[in-house]
């Protein structure tokens, strides 16, 4: 059987919206889909996805990837929103051309998941990058609907500033330590939790303290 999945991807701050379609006849015995990604000249890695199946050894397994891994638990969108960082790479992911490959996952009649079938693949390729057109910089903190990778990243009661009531403290202080026993500072959680944000207002801030001629206003809302 050959490829059938159309992949459309869409840029983003630092982001990418992938949507996937497929012929109705396709959709039979639909499983999911796979995502494996590829930045730039970077080791490639499949998208992780926290909603596994009930019971794993029922279905086809790569014993060689973690349980979350899409080719062990696909999944169950026709989209997805990958942003880099969130499992894979580090506090500051690659931003180059990142190459998709997505493939349909099926349900034999027993209703166990076959194994990933390369054959049913398809490919796309889109620039990853911060967001800049013409004079217009966007960026985007990473929200709280991404708990899931702070605690893989850090853990889950990792504080986010030092005991006590101080305004000043020095954030590059290791906070914790993660599952894989390594520790983090403060400046650690920012950096990830702020993303091309912190980035933009930090430039920003540091744009006007060297220069004596500008002034910062700023209109802030909780």
């Amino acid at each position: 059987m050959s490829s059938q999945v159309t992949i459309t991807a869409y840029a983003g701050d630092a982001k990418t919206l992938l949507a996937f379609d497929l012929p109705k006849a396709a959709t039979k015995d639909l499983a999911g889909f796979t995502i494996f990604c590829k930045p730039g000249s970077a080791k490639g890695y499949y998208l992780w996805n926290t909603l596994r199946f009930k019971d794993p050894a029922k279905h086809a397994q790569d014993a060689k990837e973690p349980p979350a891994s899409s080719v062990n638990a696909p999944f169950h969108k026709f989209r997805w929103v990958h942003v880099p960082g969130i499992f894979h790479q580090g506090l500051k992911p690659v931003f180059a051309n990142y190459t998709y490959t997505v493939t349909p996952r099926y349900f034999d009649s027993t209703g166990s998941m076959l194994p990933l079938d390369k054959s049913l693949s398809s490919t796309t390729t889109i620039a990853v990058g911060t967001f800049k057109k013409k004079g217009i910089e966007l960026a985007f903190t990473r929200g709280f609907v991404q708990l899931q990778g702070f605690v893989h990243r850090f853990s889950r009661n990792a504080p986010l500033r030092p005991k006590g009531k101080a305004l000043l403290y020095d954030i590059n202080a290791v906070a914790g330590k993660n599952a894989k026993g390594e520790s983090f500072t403060f400046a650690d959680e920012y950096a990830w939790m702020g993303f091309t944000t912190r980035e933009k207002i930090l430039g920003l801030l540091e744009q006007v303290v060297s220069k004596k001629s500008m002034r910062l206003d700023v209109f802030a809302y909780d």
